[in-house]
């Protein structure tokens, strides 16, 4: 667990950190570009990445393979 004051308040953080934090996109992107460049090797598809956005472009085949490594290299969704 993670405390942060803020204004003269203690905020409790029980995973990664609060939102509105100035660190928050930095450390979002660090954590994501191990993924990026996994898929960049995995598929000549082409990325483009913002904030919690992904698309991938080109053929039908490339952007496939692309989903499909995402689907197994990405997050696990609850």
């Amino acid at each position: 667990m993670r405390l942060f004051v803020i204004g003269g308040k203690v905020l409790e953080s029980f995973e990664g950190t609060i939102q509105g934090h100035q660190l928050v996109m930095s450390l979002y992107t660090v954590s994501l570009q191990p993924l990026i460049m996994h898929l960049s090797i995995a598929s000549s598809a082409k990325q483009c990445w913002y904030t919690d956005d992904a698309a991938g472009c080109g053929s039908l085949d490339d952007v496939r393979q692309w989903w499909d490594e995402l689907e197994e290299s990405g997050p696990v969704l609850v």
